[in-house]
């Protein structure tokens, strides 16, 4: 598996595909879960490619750095968890992950961002998505939470919902 970024680039100038067989079917029992990944600055994408990359279970099989490029890519590679950064140039988390819904429903989606808003965090909720991780989380986590997205129990936003269970108690 590669994470050279540029020569791994697809001959459309799309998405880094890591594992060389972007179109490969999953094998029967194969418990490996492949992952997308949509992040916009580089030195981010390729740390989480490569921090990602050393668990057993988890196949990186692309990695994007525009909105627009998640839908196609993932039609492409099939992962089974789509780790979107929200904040990207063009189309955002968001909006890709209720793209891949409609289009690939056998994707889920982990957003991944710096800041937890609210209001984030009701988009995410309308557009059904699994589960969303802070930026400032240890990698172990998110290769956790990517478990748990596969799995289909995801929506895990500690800081958030601690911080408004706080404010709740307060008031």
């Amino acid at each position: 598996m590669s994470c050279e970024g540029e020569s791994d680039r697809s001959a459309d100038g799309g998405a880094d595909v890591h594992d060389g067989r972007p179109d490969r079917d999953r094998v029967e029992g194969d418990a490996r879960i492949r992952v997308l990944l949509a992040e916009d600055a580089p030195l981010i994408r390729q740390a989480l490619t490569a921090l990602l990359s050393q668990e057993p279970d988890l196949d990186i099989v692309a990695a994007v750095e525009h909105g627009d490029l998640i839908v196609p890519t993932a039609l492409r590679t099939r992962p089974d968890v789509a780790v979107l950064d929200i904040d990207l140039p063009g189309m955002d988390g968001i909006t890709a992950a209720v793209e891949l819904q409609a289009k690939l429903p056998s994707c889920r989606s982990l957003l991944l961002t710096s800041v937890a808003r609210p209001e984030h965090v009701r988009r995410a909720l309308t557009a059904r998505v699994v589960g969303f991780i802070r930026k400032d989380a240890p990698t172990a986590r998110l290769a956790e939470d990517i478990r748990q997205v596969a799995r289909g129990t995801g929506w895990s936003i500690p800081s958030w919902r601690s911080r408004r269970r706080r404010r709740r108690r307060i008031r």
